[in-house]
């Protein structure tokens, strides 16, 4: 898969199934950061967020493979870990309707002049009931408390980066859509 993201900055990409579709995730660390540095980082932000929606998270979340890219280059390299086995998802796959499958949840950051954002795909989140927290499309920490935790640890000891190397500090929500290509791909039969 081609990897269309600026080089400026290193980039950690994981690859993980989420009731039985592929996704990936990427943060951005600082310029100039060594391997270990990027991947340690990156490794607790991933860690950090699994671990706070975990009881959301489907039994079959896993992650699949991590990729390395350096900054200035456009080349991945697969670094052989694996991920957090320790963390399980609670949710039965077989609760998830195609849109439920396909709904991301999305954490919107700020640097000094760029945003970044990032997507996990999996949780589960009943949009069609008025009365639950994503029936709107936006979730609060007064809401679900692991979004709070989630942005607790965007904000604090997990920090990304935007692309102006700058870190990035989250909004204190998480946006929850349904990502209409994939919904088509389900609708199609190509994926999941």
């Amino acid at each position: 898969m081609t990897n269309y993201a600026v080089t400026a900055t290193p980039r950690v990409i994981w690859e993980y199934v989420s009731v039985g579709i592929q996704h990936r995730i990427q943060v951005r660390r600082p310029r100039d950061e060594g391997v270990s540095g990027s991947l340690v980082g990156a490794r607790a932000t991933f860690t950090g967020l699994i671990s706070a929606l975990h009881a959301l998270l489907p039994t079959d979340f896993a992650w699949v493979n991590e990729l390395y890219i350096a900054q200035d280059d456009d080349s991945a390299t697969a670094t052989g870990y694996t991920g957090p086995g320790s963390i399980v998802g609670l949710q039965d796959p077989a609760d998830y309707t195609s849109m439920k499958k396909v709904t991301g949840t999305t954490f919107v950051g700020k640097g000094a002049h760029a945003k970044t954002k990032l997507t996990i795909f999996g949780v589960f989140w009943d949009m069609e009931d008025p009365t639950e927290p994503a029936s709107n499309g936006r979730v609060t920490p007064a809401e679900e408390a692991a979004i709070g935790a989630c942005i607790t640890v965007l904000n604090s000891s997990a920090r990304t980066y935007a692309i102006d190397n700058s870190v990035a500090t989250f909004s204190n929500y998480a946006n929850i859509k349904v990502n209409d290509d994939l919904l088509g791909k389900i609708r199609r039969g190509t994926i999941g």
